[in-house]
């Protein structure tokens, strides 16, 4: 019970990642994302992903 609670948490945060293969800044912002140091990044990526 312990492991599925500690699984159930993992799933519910979110980590910034960068976008490799969009590499636009009107691109990356269409989409949602944030254009930082010339990357795109999601900021609602998930780790189970």
């Amino acid at each position: 019970m312990f492991s599925t609670n500690l699984f159930t948490s993992a799933g519910n945060l979110h980590y910034s990642t960068s976008i490799p293969w969009i590499d636009d800044a009107s691109e990356c912002e269409d989409t949602g994302r944030d254009w930082r140091d010339r990357k795109c990044w999601d900021n609602e990526h998930s780790p189970m992903f």
